[in-house]
């Protein structure tokens, strides 16, 4: 259960918004159909804009380089375990 919570943690924060706007403006329809809409479209801009790159280093050759270069590296090193 808390790894699919990790995992869609975006996807549940994102739809208890929606409901809790759905809720709270329930009365408003128009108001209710905008505020919705923007969280949608900010959400999906949020997501797009946070997703993950392709890795500028996928070989050794490649971290070598970039080490050479003189220029401060920034590793991100991910495990499943």
């Amino acid at each position: 259960m808390f790894g699919f919570l990790n995992q869609y943690s975006f996807v549940v924060i994102a739809v208890v918004v929606l409901g809790a706007e759905a809720y709270l403006l329930r009365r408003r329809f128009v108001l209710r159909a905008v505020a919705i809409s923007v969280t949608i479209i900010a959400a999906a801009a949020f997501a797009f804009l946070m997703r993950m790159s392709a890795p500028d280093i996928v070989a050794a050759a490649d971290l070598d380089r970039a080490l050479a270069r003189g220029r401060p590296v920034a590793l991100e090193f991910f495990s499943n375990y």
